[in-house]
C-alpha cells in the first residue's frame, strides 16, 4: 500500500493511485486551458472528461471507497448543477441558459472528480497546479506588452490571475510555516517572486487587490494566534516581494499603477453601470435563469456584457434560491474542511476567491472551481482523511 506525503498509510478505500495520476494532470493544465486546443476541446477538458469517467467506474465497481465518501459534501456541489438545469424552465433565454448549465456541468463534475482523486494529497495536488502556473508565469513574463501595458497571452488574463493569486498565498503561507526549512523557504520564495510578477504582468486590478487584501487577513491571523514574530516576517516579506518585483524589471501596467485613483474615483471600469441595471431586477425567488445576464444586459442597456461579479451574477441568474444553494454548497465545505491541517491555506485562497468574485464572473470558470475541488479534497471523506497528511513540506515546490 502506497504511503501519502505525511508519512502515514492511508486507510481503507483510499483514492487509486491511477485516479490521483489524472487529477494532477488536470490541475497541471488548467492554467493553460485556451492555450492547447485538441479536436476543438481544450486539453484540460478532454483531461477533466476522462477522469470523471475513471471515477465514475471506480464509484461503481469499488464499493468500499464510494462508502467513505461524505455525501454531506457531494450533495451540495451537484445539487448547484441541479439549480442550473431547473432554471430553464423560467429561463428569459433557454438557449443561453442550456449552453451556460452544459459548460457549469462538465466543469463542476470535472472538479467534483478531482476532489475525489486528490482527497489526502493536498499540498501534491497544489504543486500540480504550481507545475502549471510556474509554466504560465514564465510565458507571461516573456510575452509582449498590448496597448494597455498587459502581458499579451492567448489565455484569459483575469483567469490566470486569479490561479497565479491562488499560488501566491500558497507559497507565502509555507514561508511561514515554522516547519519549512531553509532550502525549502529559497525555493518558495523564488517561486511566489516569479508569481507574483506574473500576476502584476497581467495587469488584473481584481487580482492585485486581491492578493494585498489576503496578505492583510495572513496579518491578522498572525495577530490573533499572537505570533508576532511570523507578523513581523510576513510584513517583510510582502514588501521585499513586492519591490523586488519592479527592482527586477517587471513592467507594471499603467491600469495596476491607477488603482488608487480609480478606488477614489469609484471607476470600475465600466462595471458600475451594468451593475446598476441588475440590481434593477434583484431580489427575485429564482431570477432570469443561470447564463442569462448577456440577454438582461442586451434589453437593459443595449449591450449583451456579463456581469463581472459572481454574488450579483448568481442574484439576477437564479434569485434568492441560487443565493441559498451556492451558500450551503460553500458553508458545507468550510464546515468539513475547518478540521483540516491546511485550513491557513484554504482561508487565504477563499479570501483571493471571494474578492475577485465581487468584479468578475466566475461561476462556471475553472479557476473558481479549482479552489472549489481543493477545498472539497480535504472535507469530502469521513474521518480518516484528517488522519492522512500533516502540513509538513518535504518535497519541491516547481
Amino acid at each position: 500500500m502506497q504511503v501519502e506525503p505525511g508519512g502515514h498509510r492511508p486507510a481503507n478505500g483510499a483514492p487509486p493511485s491511477h485516479l490521483r495520476i489524472i487529477a494532477y494532470l488536470y490541475l497541471a493544465s488548467v492554467p493553460f486551458e485556451i492555450d492547447i486546443v485538441l479536436a476543438g476541446r481544450s486539453l484540460t477538458f478532454w483531461i477533466g472528461a476522462l477522469l470523471a469517467g475513471a471515477v465514475g467506474l471506480n464509484l461503481a465497481f469499488s464499493p468500499r471507497w464510494a462508502a467513505g465518501i461524505d455525501r454531506h459534501v457531494t450533495i451540495p456541489v451537484l445539487s448547484v448543477v441541479v439549480l442550473a438545469w431547473l432554471s430553464v424552465v423560467w429561463s428569459i433565454d433557454t438557449g443561453r441558459t442550456v449552453h451556460a448549465a452544459t459548460v457549469l456541468t462538465f466543469v463542476a463534475l470535472s472538479s467534483l472528480a478531482a476532489a475525489l482523486a486528490i482527497s489526502g494529497t493536498f499540498r501534491t495536488a497544489v504543486m500540480a497546479l504550481l507545475a502549471g502556473t510556474s509554466i504560465m508565469s514564465v510565458r507571461v513574463l516573456a510575452a509582449d506588452r498590448d496597448i494597455d501595458g498587459r502581458a499579451d497571452t492567448v489565455s484569459n488574463a483575469n483567469d490566470i490571475a486569479v490561479l497565479l493569486a491562488l499560488a501566491v498565498v500558497f507559497l507565502v503561507s509555507q514561508l511561514l510555516r515554522p516547519s519549512t526549512d531553509g532550502r525549502m523557504r529559497s525555493v518558495c520564495l523564488v517561486a511566489a517572486l516569479v508569481h507574483l510578477g506574473a500576476l502584476v504582468a497581467t495587469g488584473s486590478r481584481s487580482g492585485v487587490l486581491a492578493l494585498g487584501i489576503s496578505v492583510i487577513a495572513l496579518v491578522i491571523v498572525q495577530m490573533v494566534r499572537l505570533r508576532f514574530g511570523l507578523l513581523i516576517l510576513s510584513a517583510g516579506l510582502v514588501s521585499f516581494l513586492a519591490s523586488l518585483t519592479v527592482t527586477i524589471g517587471v513592467d507594471v501596467p499603467q491600469r495596476v499603477l491607477d488603482i488608487p485613483g480609480a478606488i477614489q474615483g469609484g471607476s470600475l471600469n465600466a462595471r458600475e453601470h451594468f451593475w446598476d441595471a441588475a440590481l434593477a431586477g434583484i431580489p427575485s425567488a429564482v431570477g432570469t435563469g443561470f447564463g442569462t445576464t448577456p440577454a438582461f444586459m442586451l434589453q437593459a442597456v443595449g449591450i449583451p456584457a456579463v456581469m463581472h461579479s459572481v454574488y450579483l451574477g448568481l442574484a439576477l441568474e437564479l434569485g434568492l434560491l441560487g443565493i441559498a444553494v451556492w451558500s450551503w454548497m460553500f458553508g458545507r465545505l468550510l464546515i468539513a474542511a475547518r478540521r483540516s491541517p491546511w485550513t491557513q491555506e484554504l482561508f487565504l485562497m477563499g479570501v483571493v476567491v471571494a474578492v475577485m468574485a465581487t468584479t468578475l464572473t466566475l461561476e462556471a470558470r475553472r479557476p473558481l472551481w479549482v479552489y472549489i475541488a481543493l477545498l472539497a479534497s480535504v472535507a469530502i471523506r469521513k474521518g480518516w482523511l484528517m488522519r492522512i497528511e500533516s502540513p509538513v513540506v518535504r518535497g519541491p515546490v516547481p
